[in-house]
């Protein structure tokens, strides 16, 4: 029997700057969303408008704009719109204290936050163009394709076949979480 080495790192989101170095496994599509305070819904119905609004901040963990397109973190980068901080927890605490600022993150996040949080003075908008995809990075190494392979196929299951709606449930949802 031989064995196999696989690194895998599981990630939320496909983003460009994993694909340079590691191969993509597709679990599902997820839904990119802006948290913000209620009062910016005034002047910002979309994602876009979030994104083109100069006055706007985006807080992100160190390295972490995977909920944007190249091309926007590397306008929101040139225009030094990111604040970067050390965790989630952190982000929606900054996200609570300051004005001008905003959270883009995956809809299961998001509402993990918004119920362990209570936070009422915010809202949630939707993201209406291409869903990302959450999965699992790979860097392939000689001789590990059938591993590969198998690993693949049975995270594709994990997405189609509901386990992946019970795993968002068992550690997203604040109610049922840790049982």
């Amino acid at each position: 029997m031989a064995a196999t080495r696989i690194d895998l790192a599981l990630v939320t989101i496909r983003n460009d700057r994993f694909d340079k170095i590691a191969k993509f496994f597709p679990i599902a599509p997820s839904t990119r969303e802006v948290a913000a305070h209620r009062t910016t819904l005034k002047t910002h119905a979309n994602v876009r408008s979030f994104i083109k609004d100069t006055k706007i901040k985006f807080i992100i963990l160190p390295g972490a704009s995977y909920f944007f397109t190249k091309d926007e973190s590397e306008k929101l980068e040139k225009e030094r719109r990111f604040i970067t901080t050390t965790s989630l927890q952190e982000a929606y605490g900054l996200l609570a204290r300051t004005t001008n600022t905003a959270v883009m993150q995956n809809d299961f996040v998001n509402e993990y936050f918004f119920k362990t949080k209570k936070m009422k003075d915010f809202a949630r908008v939707v993201d209406k163009g291409a869903p990302f995809y959450v999965g699992a990075y790979y860097i392939p190494r000689k001789g590990a394709e059938k591993a590969a392979d198998l690993i693949q196929k049975n995270l594709a299951s994990i997405g189609t076949d509901g386990t992946w709606q019970k795993i968002l449930k068992r550690y997203t949802d604040p109610s049922d979480s840790l049982k």
